[in-house]
């Protein structure tokens, strides 16, 4: 499932932005090692997978930074305890203050709309301004004898890659950059003169680096998958659905689609009073196709002239196979007088069908009933009866004509 296109994606621009020298090589870099770990879907499921889930991410994401602002209230506390009222204490908290503005605004914007792209933004940004902050703290307002906070800081980290959901480099960045951030405070300010709290430093940032990756990756990869499966089980149950209301041959709507369609559109119609019209049409002589020419004539020319009628006619117009040779065309929003201009010119353009098909299809007419709907019709039943007794006229009157049924 890896990205299509070469457009870089959210968290590649942010690492275009980083490091702008070589960003060919960078680029393909960060997708290889992205596909490697955390494949996406391709650019529109991905598009839609991100939309489903944005609403549950974005509540769990105000939830973490909630967390996190109870933990800064609490930390104020410690200001007091380490700093002892001394003059780094109104700096602390003017840092706490705003860490907590940030995450307060950060809280209220995902309260709002946003697509995935502002959330991924705007999270990226929170944690780079949370991070900033608490390493500023850490690297010149405590002593630097001061190591009693990592505790705290890996937990910080582990939230950056499993909590909050958002793309791979999203999560990855801020985590490793606060994690390179500490690993210069600790080695370049801080004074440890005890190997085994170094060993236990380097040691718990790279574990809680890698388990957060590792999880992380293994968690968002099985939640596109599930998008991915759920995806495929609903087009699959449209194509199912789909197939059950075609005719196989000819691509149009089968007798029980067709009138599960013109049902619904005579309720419209029954709502709004807007005209509706209705043709059923009859390829004339058709037994005499398959006499003559043989049965795969026959199913050409009505392939044939399913697929004119399937070309010209309105999205929301319906066309149904409603038998052998028997098809039914339902107009909405068109009244008698029109319908039966529209059936003249199809008629017209049959007779010409078998010159433009491939392979060749027999020439062939077409007889047309047409009838629209009446303030009297209770079911669109009514509507079909009386275009078919029009239809019968037409046959009767010499076939290759269009009959109208005026009334009830």
């Amino acid at each position: 499932m890896p990205v299509k296109g070469n457009m870089p994606v959210e968290g590649e621009k942010i690492l275009l932005l980083l490091t702008p020298g070589d960003d060919c090589k960078l680029l393909a870099l960060a997708r290889k090692i992205e596909n490697r770990l955390e494949p996406r879907l391709d650019e529109r499921l991905e598009r839609a997978y991100r939309t489903r889930y944005l609403h549950s991410d974005a509540l769990i994401a105000k939830l973490l930074a909630a967390f996190w602002v109870a933990i800064n209230l609490f930390f104020v506390y410690v200001d007091f305890l380490v700093l002892d009222g001394g003059p780094l204490l109104p700096q602390s908290l003017a840092v706490r203050g705003i860490l907590l503005v940030a995450i307060t605004a950060y809280v209220v914007r995902l309260g709002r709309s946003v697509s995935p792209a502002q959330y991924d933004r705007l999270t990226f940004l929170m944690w780079l301004v949370a991070a900033a902050c608490i390493l500023f703290l850490q690297a010149f307002l405590r002593p630097p004898t001061y190591i009693n906070y990592y505790t705290v800081d890996i937990l910080l980290i582990m939230s950056i890659y499993v909590v909050v959901p958002g793309t791979f480099w999203n999560r990855v960045i801020p985590a490793l950059l606060y994690t390179a951030g500490h690993f210069a405070i600790f080695f370049l300010i801080k004074i440890v003169d005890q190997p085994a709290i170094v060993l236990i430093f380097v040691a718990s940032f790279l574990i809680v680096n890698i388990i957060g990756l590792y999880f992380s990756a293994r968690y968002y990869t099985s939640r596109r998958r599930e998008y991915l499966g759920r995806h495929q089980d609903a087009v699959t149950r449209d194509k199912l659905a789909e197939l059950a209301t075609r005719d196989e041959l000819t691509g149009a709507l089968n007798r029980r689609g067709f009138f599960r369609r013109a049902e619904e559109e005579f309720a419209v119609r029954a709502l709004d009073d807007s005209p509706l019209s209705l043709f059923v049409i009859d390829i004339d002589h058709f037994k005499a196709i398959n006499d003559t020419f043989g049965h795969h004539a026959g199913d050409d020319a009505l392939k044939t002239f399913s697929a004119h009628i399937l070309d010209i006619i309105r999205e929301r117009d319906s066309f149904g196979r409603t038998g052998g040779e028997e098809f039914a065309l339902l107009l909405p929003r068109t009244d008698g007088e029109k319908a039966v201009t529209i059936a003249e010119r199809l008629r017209g353009q049959c007779g010409r069908l078998f010159e433009q098909s491939t392979p060749p299809a027999p020439a062939f007419t077409v007889s047309i009933g047409v009838a629209q709907a009446q303030p009297g019709d209770k079911t669109v039943y009514d509507l079909y009866r009386r275009a078919d007794k029009a239809l019968y006229q037409a046959k009767n009157g010499g076939r290759n004509q269009v009959s109208f049924s005026a009334g009830q």
